[in-house]
């Protein structure tokens, strides 16, 4: 299911997309489709580069205007129907490898990903194939890249993305994911000790 457009970057491994509304389709996404921790596919030439969703933004250039309202949201929509769609929701996805031969190639892509790309939500298929070595063991190789550049939302990203994980890890993996989900919360818990958090 396309979710989004790419319309800019901050940097090589984070990009900011636009969610679609109904002028790009007719049954644009539901919040649940472009949520915090939701794995992503992006067409970058041949390569399809997997990231996830680690922050929302909405735009609203008329917050805060102080003017009068001289028509309603349906006169502006047969007069100006573009106006009602300067607001949106704009997606930060965190880039975090690609699948190579059905195997997670956790790395930076070097390719830079075109404006207008599609972001698609992520098969839970290949969330899982994403997240196994070729010895087809449990692999976050990304976690801290995450932990690096997700900044504030580092954590609760981390913790939701783990989440995911335990619903197709073995039991050995979930005692590995449940070591690092109590580091994490470790790590919450010193930083808002000394306050960071």
């Amino acid at each position: 299911m396309q979710i989004a457009k790419i319309v800019g970057s901050e940097s090589h491994i984070e990009y900011i997309a636009r969610v679609m509304d109904t002028l790009d389709v007719d049954d644009p996404p539901k919040p649940s489709d472009y949520g915090l921790g939701q794995f992503v596919s992006i067409k970058a030439n041949d390569l399809n580069v997997i990231g996830v969703i680690s922050n929302t933004e909405l735009i609203n250039p008329n917050f805060g205007l102080l003017s009068l309202r001289l028509a309603s949201k349906e006169s502006n929509q047969l007069f100006s129907p573009d106006y009602l769609h300067e607001q949106g929701v704009m997606i930060r996805v965190l880039l975090l490898g690609w699948l190579e031969n059905n195997i997670g190639v956790h790395k930076t892509p070097l390719e830079v990903l075109p404006v207008q790309s599609l972001v698609t939500v992520l098969e839970p298929e290949k969330i899982q194939a994403f997240h196994r070595n070729n010895e087809g063991k449990l692999s976050v190789g990304y976690y801290t890249q995450v932990m690096r550049v997700g900044g504030l939302m580092s954590n609760a990203l981390l913790n939701l993305i783990i989440g995911k994980l335990q619903d197709f890890a073995s039991q050995d993996e979930q005692k590995r994911l449940a070591l690092l989900k109590q580091n994490l919360n470790w790590q919450e818990t010193l930083g808002s000790f000394f306050g960071r958090g």
